[in-house]
């Protein structure tokens, strides 16, 4: 799952200072731990069938980071001029160097290790079965598809969602600023209520069907996340909130944390919520009717409560997220994303049993930021600064991190 964790790099004191909320690159690193607990919880002895069920739950961490994206996508490129020729195509050059790299070479990396391992341990696939799996994962088509969508680098259907909602942000924008948030999100809703129909008449490959793989695993269900951020990023823009102080930066504040608890209470429960909703042992909340509604409406305003109470008030926790080392693992939190499923799963699982969950954390944590220190961002600095000049942004004096 990939999304900023920063307003990108304005000069201080301009919107989009990269360095004005550091509690939120701190999320990244929060919500990408989520997501590691989710895939490998601690003992079922150690915590009881309560806790592992919440501790199952954690892929809500991948809600965090829809709404994230939302957020800091709307906040640095909402501006009057943002669906000009120049600033629209510096968007997308951007978007590119942010998250295709990277993609890239994991997923070539997954593709030759998997048919290193398949060549010693199982029959080899045929060159045009290889071929077409690997042209699904680098076109982000297999997200699409529920028959496909945990192929390869399983976790790269989040990326799917992702891609959909940067291609399609141009027009959200233009339809948010007709007709508003709430009827532009019924119009997503719609349109993917249309995909499945035509999706369950084609009956190919499973795009768009069934309807609960419409809703949980495409843009088209999740389009509340990213909507969420946005219309909490439409807020601080227009209370100009940041500009005031945030978190990290302001004087005593709120005495009570009120919308930090809210949220973070809120989030605990929709967890423990869906851990008792979970059709079974083996089946997430989420896929129970009622845990739907809980994941797709419920939990979306909870993390945006959280980010909220994070920017406009001083705690402990927002100046945890905001520390040194939060906001460095914030940095990696997309390798590590990328990596903590890397090759056949089954052999990393093992691995981080045999080692345990906390020193593997730790190890994965490194690796992501070694990679992402010599590899990613020299990859992405590299590709905008090879970009034409007027597709710098004005204040670059640096390629900003967007």
């Amino acid at each position: 799952m990939t999304s900023d964790a920063s307003p990108t790099g304005a000069a201080p004191g301009e919107k989009g200072n990269a360095n004005a909320l550091p509690q939120l690159t701190g999320v990244r690193a929060l919500a990408a731990t989520m997501v590691y607990l989710h895939h490998y919880p601690p003992p079922h002895a150690m915590l009881g069938s309560f806790l592992f069920s919440c501790f199952r739950e954690m892929h809500a961490g991948v809600t965090m980071f829809f709404v994230l994206s939302g957020f800091l996508i709307y906040y640095r490129h909402s501006s009057a001029d943002s669906l000009h020729r120049i600033p629209l195509i510096r968007y997308c050059f951007h978007r590119f160097a942010r998250i295709y790299p990277m993609y890239f070479l994991v997923v070539v990396g997954n593709a030759a290790w998997t048919l290193i391992y398949s060549h010693f341990h199982q029959p080899q696939l045929s060159p045009e079965a290889i071929s077409s799996l690997f042209l699904l994962q680098l076109t982000f088509v297999k997200g699409f598809s529920d028959q496909f969508k945990f192929l390869g680098v399983g976790q790269g259907w989040t990326l799917t969602v992702e891609v959909a909602f940067y291609v399609l942000f141009p027009l959200l924008l233009v339809l948010i600023r007709r007709f508003g948030f709430l009827a532009t999100l019924a119009l997503v809703y719609a349109f993917g209520v249309l995909l499945y129909g035509l999706g369950s008449i084609l009956h190919y490959d499973k795009y768009f069907t069934p309807f609960q793989f419409m809703l949980l695993y495409t843009f088209f269900g999740r389009a509340g996340d990213f909507v969420g951020g946005m219309m909490l990023a439409d807020y601080m823009l227009r209370t100009n909130l940041v500009g005031k102080g945030s978190a990290s930066q302001a004087g005593p504040g709120i005495k009570l944390p009120f919308y930090t608890l809210l949220g973070g209470l809120g989030i605990a429960a929709c967890l423990a919520v869906l851990g008792m909703l979970e059709p079974s042992s083996t089946i997430d909340g989420p896929f129970n009717p009622w845990g739907s509604a809980i994941y797709l409406l419920i939990l979306p305003p909870a993390v945006c409560a959280l980010f909220y109470g994070l920017i406009a008030e001083r705690t402990w926790f927002s100046r945890l997220l905001a520390s040194p080392l939060l906001v460095t693992m914030g940095a990696s939190s997309y390798c590590f994303y990328l990596i903590h499923m890397a090759g056949p799963h089954y052999m990393l699982n093992d691995w981080v049993r045999a080692c345990g969950i906390f020193p593997s954390y730790v190890v994965l944590f490194v690796i992501s930021f070694i990679i992402w220190k010599f590899v990613e961002e020299p990859l992405r600095v590299l590709i905008l600064t090879r970009a034409p000049s007027r597709l710098h942004p004005p204040h670059h004096g640096h390629p900003s991190r967007t």
